[in-house]
């Protein structure tokens, strides 16, 4: 009888680990999909898998975020991933700037002069045509870009490509481009690694450290290709950031 009950425990100890290993199991299917944020296809990286669960999409959450123009991090002390994206209502600039030439007035806005370490840095800027007629311009990477300056004089931005674009500019058009959150992820790769040992920038802290910086806008673009006319119209601000 000893036997029996010592049997009978055992075996309701396998029944109840293995109900508990159920629940904390799921079945998942890959998802092979494609990804378009506001129509323009994005592809998803080697390392990520979409997850098909029970009928729902899974996606990486910092895939989602990257796209579309905000910040996520991991907080390993308490178990939280903390996302942070810029306010869909009316926002007042209280920092702003401008440069201009012949041809376009450049201007760069912030919500604050100030931001805490982990608060997401709202700050925009626009590039306004001036002409009254159309005008054919080439740009190489990026049209317009963003840096990061800290005190000691080190920039980083996002670098750009050797390869030249066309691009027609006509009466009226303007051009709009939010900061980019990650490129505080690249000042801290650029900045911040010691002895060059991590090699993704995801892995490195996505927000910058205490102190001030110059957060500034470049637009750049060559009116003669023939003659490598290459124009530089430049506007900043300063920040701080606290801890």
């Amino acid at each position: 009888m000893k036997k029996f009950f010592v049997g009978l425990i055992f075996g309701l100890l396998i029944s109840i680990c293995n109900i508990a290993y159920a629940s904390e199991t799921i079945k998942a299917i890959l998802f092979p999909v494609k990804y378009t944020f506001n129509g323009q296809e994005r592809a998803l990286p080697s390392n990520y898998k979409t997850l098909n669960i029970d009928g729902d999409t899974y996606v990486p959450t910092r895939f989602l975020v990257d796209n579309m123009g905000s910040n996520i991090a991991y907080d390993e002390s308490d178990k939280t991933i903390n996302v942070q994206f810029p306010s869909f209502l009316e926002v007042k600039s209280d920092v702003h700037s401008n440069k201009e030439n012949d041809i376009f007035n450049l201007f760069l806005f912030s919500e604050k002069a100030s931001y805490k370490k982990n608060e997401f840095m709202n700050i925009r800027a626009d590039l306004r045509y001036k002409g009254d007629s159309n005008l054919a311009l080439e740009y190489s990477g990026k049209f317009m870009g963003f840096y990061i300056e800290d005190q000691k004089g080190n920039r980083s931005d996002l670098g750009g490509t050797l390869a030249l674009f066309p691009l027609t500019v006509k009466p009226g058009d303007e051009y709009h481009r939010i900061f980019p959150q990650w490129l505080q992820q690249q000042y801290n790769f650029d900045y911040h690694n010691p002895d060059n040992k991590i090699n993704d920038t995801r892995l490195l802290p996505t927000n910058l450290p205490a102190g001030t910086y110059k957060i500034g806008v470049e637009a750049r673009y060559i009116l003669n290709h023939a003659y490598q006319d290459t124009k530089t119209l430049r506007t900043e601000i300063e920040i701080t950031i606290e801890n």
